[in-house]
């Protein structure tokens, strides 16, 4: 229990992390995926050899990796073809690693809506841009996506915790 509330907390600290990073600068470090995809291995590890409790929901590395390849699988031709960024991909592989085929498919679902919506605001502010004066034009192009996403998994993740404890 001890060590499964210790993984829960370090997802929340980079789930946060990661929201603020995207929002703040559109773009996810490298460094931080990095460092997620090292501390969920060595967990999974631990796991195996018995010293720690199932990663968060219980992913296991077969759960989180056929997460991950199908996100890369997915989501690289979107980035290709530039309709998406290379840190929302990554993030969406490493998020995958994390929580697993069945979670990952539930916070890509839950993500999204903010993310469309944000999308079809954006587009239709540019359609106005062509009439408003310099001044009003819209600066940030980009969508925080992994930040709706990491938005989606705290909230799917204290749900699916705190559910289970009580």
């Amino acid at each position: 229990m001890t060590s499964s509330l210790a993984w829960w907390g370090a997802f929340v600290l980079f789930a946060l992390l990661v929201i603020l990073e995207d929002l703040r600068h559109r773009r996810v470090s490298n460094r931080l995926l990095l460092f997620a995809l090292a501390f969920q291995s060595l967990w999974l590890l631990g796991n195996r050899a018995g010293w720690l409790a199932p990663a968060g929901d219980g992913a296991s590395a077969l759960s989180g990796g056929l997460a991950m390849a199908l996100s890369l699988l997915v989501f690289w031709p979107l980035w290709r073809a530039h309709l998406m960024g290379a840190g929302d991909i990554k993030f969406l592989a490493t998020l995958g690693w994390l929580t697993g085929l069945e979670n990952w498919l539930i916070i890509l679902m839950l993500g999204s809506i903010p993310g469309a919506l944000h999308a079809l605001t954006q587009v239709m502010l540019l359609r106005r841009e062509a009439v408003l004066p310099v001044r009003y034009a819209i600066t940030r192009r980009g969508i925080p996506y992994a930040g709706y996403l990491a938005a989606a998994a705290l909230l799917w993740s204290a749900w699916w915790h705190w559910g289970r404890i009580s």
